[in-house]
This record gives structure tokens, sequence and C-alpha cells, in this order.
């Protein structure tokens, strides 16, 4: 009984995760990395081994990173779409035409600088008034 229930909850979160990608990817994927260029494909990877880890080259896995969902548990994207992303919208910063078109434009980075983007979180992290990375 107990492994059915987790096979039911694996199939309910492999839903939701769909579902959530397929909205982010309509309303707040303004760009994203062409994965036929080898330059944008190295990003991506590199940005997808920074969150899930890869122990073979001695990257631990993200404490943000939560497996089951794929998803960041600070921003709550899904990580198989944000690693692709190059702009996206904030859906809760903009001024009022901004978030009537779904939020305000940004650059897609990691909230912890792990995407070798300290700077772009932190200037985020200013405007949302979060505490800054070292």
């Amino acid at each position: 009984m107990v492994d059915k229930n987790n096979r039911v909850k694996k199939v309910l979160l492999s839903v939701k995760k769909k579902i959530k990608m397929e909205l982010a990817e309509g309303f707040l994927v303004v760009e994203k990395y062409n994965m036929d260029i080898p330059e944008e494909r190295d990003v991506v990877d590199f940005r997808i081994k920074r969150c899930m880890g890869d122990l073979a080259n001695g990257i631990p896995k993200c404490i943000w990173y939560d497996e089951l969902r794929d998803e960041c548990i600070d921003c709550g994207c899904v990580i198989e779409l944000k690693t692709l992303t190059i702009t996206e919208r904030n859906p809760e910063r903009g001024t009022f035409r901004e978030l009537m078109d779904g939020g305000t434009l940004q650059k897609s980075h990691c909230p912890h600088g792990r995407w070798m983007d300290k700077v772009t979180a932190n200037f985020y992290r200013e405007l949302d008034g979060r505490k800054l990375i070292d």
C-alpha cells in the first residue's frame, strides 16, 4: 500500500511540474538559451550542475534544490526550465503596466549567486530588501 501511495504521489508531482512548467513558459519566460549553440548549452549544463550537483566533478547539490519536485526552495522555479532561461518576468515586481504584462523583466539568475552571478543576485536581493550575499 505504501509503495502504491508513493507511485501515486510521484505521478501527481510529475503532473504538477508539467503544468507549472507550461504556465511558466507561457507567462514568465521571455528568452531562452539555444541548445543548438555549444556555448549556450555549456551555460545551461553549468547551471544544472550547480543546482542538481555533479559529484563526479566535486560539485555538491545546492541546499536549496528540492530533488523530488525539481524546484528551487527559495525562488520556487522549476530548475529544468529556469536553467534554460535568459530573461524572465517577475510577477511580484514592476509598475502597474508591467504587472499587467506579467511582471517586470529581469535577468534569470540564481538567488544565491551559485551560477557565478552574485552581482546580479545581489542587485535583485537589494530591490527585494533581502540580505546581500558575501
